[in-house]
């Protein structure tokens, strides 16, 4: 590595120009390249013109090129009203009609906000933010502490959005409600994803949804329904947000300004830099420091512990769109399999073993009746049975058939 050397020089303004060539390779050995050397400082010299109450440094995020930073923002946007208000689960109503807040609220303080996460350079925000925000409505209804799902299954499977190339958070909703997703043990993260456009057409690399462990189908979780955030507004407004948040943290969108990228701390507003895509975060409170300064979100990200206040950040009150398309995700904890026959089996359709949960006789481990039924739920009917009539003859109960049915006229039944 070539080392640049500085001597003290006597003409004052060769010196001012030289300390500032050594500081500008000081930091870019620091891992910074010269360009971004210089973005930066323009983003310090922002944020100080407009007075803004946050702090721009060498992130971790800040680091990447221009094009992976850009892979970072895969969430497309806006979705309403042409995507309709709400959908599925439960239909509470709310009002922020005489609403009253605290200052504070911060969904940290009750421990059902999971742990960041890093997204990679695959555009999967989409998938970070609303699997987030359903980690937090399972743990705030009773579910095992330190609950990780998976985003992965989400990525890969969900065939209405688009993997690594982005995805409408609508559509991840109606997935995690209607499929759902397994934990991460189930199907890990494989942050190398990406994607890759050209004019005709962009492809999402990433792992196939047929890599998920074997038992997957018994370790899925899914959303009970979900709701937009002030009805057709596509930018609800701070109380209505407020309000949403008494349910739990609350998925939305924001737009991802150049600037953004480097932001290490503080109450962020977008100070300089173009518009670079949108971004899905899952706000978990709030800050109103005073009756006069506006307040801020506080909002959790998903690009790593090295980016942010440690991955968290806030941002002031309706800046860059936050809050963009911000919904409410239900859940309910499953109920457990009923036993409607009471024979000690309970039904199949939610995860039990029992094919007929409403014949006490049908069960596994229940003796093999001819009688054109599968009474031990072995998949196979009428085994074992050598002494019973074909099909077409006589019989008097369906327990004479090998199989079949025994029907017809008093008198004049036949095997069917």
């Amino acid at each position: 590595m070539r080392h640049v050397v500085c001597k003290r020089i006597s003409i004052s303004a060769l010196a001012l120009v030289i300390v500032f060539v050594c500081g500008l390779a000081a930091t870019a050995i620091a891992g910074l390249t010269p360009e971004q050397v210089r973005e930066l400082g323009q983003i310090q010299r922002a944020i100080k013109a407009k007075g803004a109450k946050w702090k721009a440094g060498e992130t971790s995020v800040f680091r990447l090129s221009r094009e992976h930073r850009k892979r970072l923002c895969g969430l497309l946007f806006a979705e309403r009203p042409g995507m309709g208000i709400s959908s599925g689960g439960s239909g509470t109503q709310y009002s922020t009609v005489g609403e009253t807040f605290p200052d504070t609220f911060d969904w940290r303080d009750q421990n059902v906000v999971t742990p960041i996460k890093d997204q990679g350079t695959c555009g999967s925000c989409w998938a970070f933010a609303s699997v987030g925000a359903m980690e937090s409505a399972m743990l705030m209804n009773g579910y095992a502490t330190g609950s990780d799902l998976s985003e992965q299954l989400v990525v890969s499977c969900d065939n209405t959005n688009y993997g690594c190339c982005g995805g409408y958070m609508s559509r991840v909703y109606e997935y995690l409600m209607n499929n759902g997703t397994t934990d991460e043990e189930c199907l890990a993260y494989y942050a190398s994803g990406y994607c890759k456009c050209n004019p005709a057409l962009c492809r999402n690399y990433t792992l196939s949804c047929d890599s998920m462990c074997p038992d997957w189908q018994s370790r899925v979780e899914t959303i009970s329904g979900w709701k937009w955030v002030g009805g057709s507004v596509s930018v609800p407004g701070v109380s209505d947000i407020k309000v949403a948040l008494q349910y739990g943290p609350v998925p939305c969108g924001m737009d991802v300004y150049e600037d953004f990228f480097g932001y290490d701390g503080g109450v962020y507003e977008h100070v300089t830099g173009q518009r670079v895509g949108g971004h899905a975060v899952i706000i978990i409170g709030w800050q109103d420091p005073d009756g006069v300064n506006p307040g801020c979100w506080i909002a959790k990200n998903s690009w790593g512990t090295g980016w942010g206040e440690d991955g968290f950040f806030r941002i002031k009150y309706a800046d860059s769109n936050i809050g963009m398309d911000a919904a409410i995700l239900y859940y309910e904890e499953p109920q457990p399999c009923p036993d409607d026959d009471s024979d000690g089996h309970t039904d199949e359709t939610c995860g039990g073993d029992d094919c007929d949960d409403n014949d006490g006789a049908i069960h596994p481990g229940a003796e093999e009746l001819c009688d054109g039924v599968d009474n031990n739920c072995d998949g196979a009917i009428d085994e074992g049975c050598s002494n019973c009539s074909a099909k077409g003859e006589a019989c008097v109960d369906n327990s004479d058939c090998c199989s079949g049915k025994c029907l017809g006229k008093p008198g004049k039944k036949k095997c069917r």
